[in-house]
């Protein structure tokens, strides 16, 4: 998916960092993203913090998924992440445009995401869901969140 955040007049009275795309993770397993000069790719470490991504040329990122997760009982996490803006133009007044490409790796349709076997050091976390099944509740509990804000 080619993701273009177009350039933004900046707000005169923003003192803190403007987000562009709101906190979440991935629903599938591995997500890869290549990134412009831009940035303003942020990512939550497992301690809580957040820290930012910053392009590098010819470099993909990768991201764990909600599906790998569960089949890794929690042993992979997925990254939760979000874009923030990092720069604007010489004076100030704009928000510079963005792109990143993102390509969502899933798993096929009828693959049951349950506990792998090697990860089965402590009771699996998730109960055995088709992939498929697995997606569209997930996507049914955005479009409820965003239809109740």
């Amino acid at each position: 998916r080619l993701l273009h955040y177009p350039a933004v007049p900046r707000p005169q009275d923003q003192e803190q960092e403007i987000v562009r795309g709101a906190v979440h993770t991935d629903f599938g397993t591995l997500t890869l993203l290549t990134q412009d000069s831009v940035g303003g790719l942020r990512a939550q470490r497992l301690d809580g913090q957040w820290v930012h991504v910053s392009p590098v040329d010819n470099s993909i990122v990768v991201n764990v998924g909600d599906m790998l997760q569960r089949w890794s009982n929690d042993t992979l996490r997925a990254t939760p992440h979000q874009v923030v803006e990092l720069s604007s133009n010489d004076d100030g007044t704009m928000i510079p445009e963005r792109f990143s490409i993102a390509f969502f790796c899933n798993a096929n349709k009828n693959v049951m995401l349950h506990c792998l076997q090697h990860c089965q050091s402590e009771a699996p976390k998730y109960s055995p869901i088709k992939a498929h099944d697995y997606l569209i509740r997930r996507l049914s509990e955005t479009i409820s969140k965003e239809a109740s804000a």
